[in-house]
């Protein structure tokens, strides 16, 4: 399992194939779960995750987790730090669900000092160069019979 968080090749993080299994290209839930993972710095992980700028808003309203039954609100929006780029409801999933963070997007929200970007200093262009990237592989996954 670490080796996954540990060479995870994409900038964006948060979707997950099927809640169990083997998903391809995109890995199931269960291949990004982790319980042991509770980093020291955790709660500031968090508050990262919830604070960073908005760069896709979508208009998915509220919809109740797969896990737990709590309302999520703004499933298709997006957060960047200019750098990755993530669903919003990935800080709900991490602290109640044990989803682990990308060893590389922890190290770099702990480079920034738990602090995201403003709104007006954030370089938008990674997140939507990540963003695409995901869309090309839906693109494909879609074209797969």
């Amino acid at each position: 399992m670490t080796t996954l968080f540990a060479t995870w090749p994409h900038r964006w993080y948060g979707w997950f194939d099927a809640l169990e299994g083997e998903g391809d290209p995109f890995p199931s839930f269960a291949q990004l779960a982790d319980p042991s993972w509770r980093p020291d710095d955790l709660p500031q992980i968090l508050d990262y995750l919830r604070n960073a700028p908005v760069c896709t808003a979508g208009q998915a309203g509220v919809k109740p987790c797969v896990f737990c039954g709590e309302p999520l609100r703004n499933l298709g929006t997006w957060r960047t730090d200019g750098k990755w780029v993530w669903l919003n409801s990935l800080a709900h999933l991490v602290a109640a669900h044990a989803l682990r963070l990308p060893d590389a997007m922890a190290e770099d929200i702990r480079g920034r000092a738990h602090r995201p970007p403003a709104e007006d200093e954030c370089d938008f262009s990674g997140g939507d160069d990540a963003l695409s990237a995901l869309a090309d592989l839906l693109a494909k996954k879609s074209e797969t019979p």
